[in-house]
């Protein structure tokens, strides 16, 4: 396995740049190759206009008015993106129906994937690897059809801003992890864009997933490697050494799993190598 990090010319320590790749080699030990969703998948060519709905399990949980304008800004966030979601109950013409439910913070184990907490680090402890957890459901299905359901569950570490009664930036929190599955589920049911995403100013997305995982498939073949996450050396100081080449022979492909996230992209390659 060969493993990327999507930062260029990090100045970290390389005793601190161990412990992270350590870290996310750990964490993503147990990890499935990407987000699958489970159930009926549609047929993406039948999915014309998708209407949002958002219920919530949460104590002290938003009135349906709070609910609505958390499913407006959600569905602007999927909308930026080029999918065509509303959240007006009021127009018609919607092919499939969207619904996006909060659950309950509850005390259980840390979710699978790249998460970083603190705690109870004695595995003998009851409390090892685990944390307060908020679960969030998204379903989708035709509005004729309501029992042809596909659905996507993630589990999201629950900060103290979600434990804070009242707190005004827990609204921001819920609208992003809701957003970050629906997002998930639909990019997993090849969900036609009606357009490229939106892009803020300095030309990156207007909203971007807190987590989003590609899955990508590289043939097998010869191919050079490649010094990209490195800055390049001065001429004085460099050698005429050729680059080392890689090679994977016929039914050997390698699988790539890029982690997209609010940051630096993550990249691990799977699969046979010799050099």
């Amino acid at each position: 396995m060969t493993l990327l990090y999507g930062h260029r010319g990090s100045k970290r320590s390389p005793d601190l740049r161990s412990f992270w790749l350590a870290a996310l080699l750990l964490a993503t030990a147990g990890c499935a190759p990407g987000l699958e969703s489970k159930g009926t998948r549609p047929d993406p060519a039948s999915i014309r206009k998708i209407l949002l709905r958002i219920a919530a399990d949460i104590p002290g949980a938003p009135s349906p008015s709070g609910l609505h304008g958390m499913a407006e800004r959600v569905s602007k966030n999927l909308g930026s993106w080029g999918y065509p979601v509303i959240a007006e109950d009021g127009e018609s013409g919607y092919s499939h129906i969207m619904e996006a439910r909060i659950g309950e913070i509850t005390f259980k184990s840390t979710p699978t994937g790249l998460s970083f907490t603190i705690g109870n680090s004695d595995p003998r402890a009851l409390n090892f690897q685990k944390a307060d957890v908020l679960p969030v459901d998204c379903v989708l299905y035709p509005a004729a059809h309501p029992e042809n359901r596909a659905s996507l569950y993630m589990d999201f570490v629950a900060g103290e801003k979600l434990k804070v009664k009242g707190d005004p930036a827990a609204m921001d929190i819920y609208v992003n992890h809701v957003a970050t599955v629906c997002f998930n589920l639909l990019d997993d049911l090849k969900v036609p864009r009606r357009k490229p995403a939106e892009s803020a100013a300095g030309g990156s997305p207007a909203w971007i997933p807190e987590v989003r995982i590609e899955v990508v498939d590289k043939p097998a073949g010869k191919t050079a490697a490649s010094s990209a996450n490195s800055a390049p050396m001065p001429a004085s100081t460099a050698t005429e050494t050729p680059p080392i080449s890689t090679e994977t022979r016929s039914g050997e492909g390698r699988k790539q799993i890029v982690i997209h996230n609010q940051g630096a992209p993550v990249i691990l390659d799977f699969g046979y190598e010799r050099k």
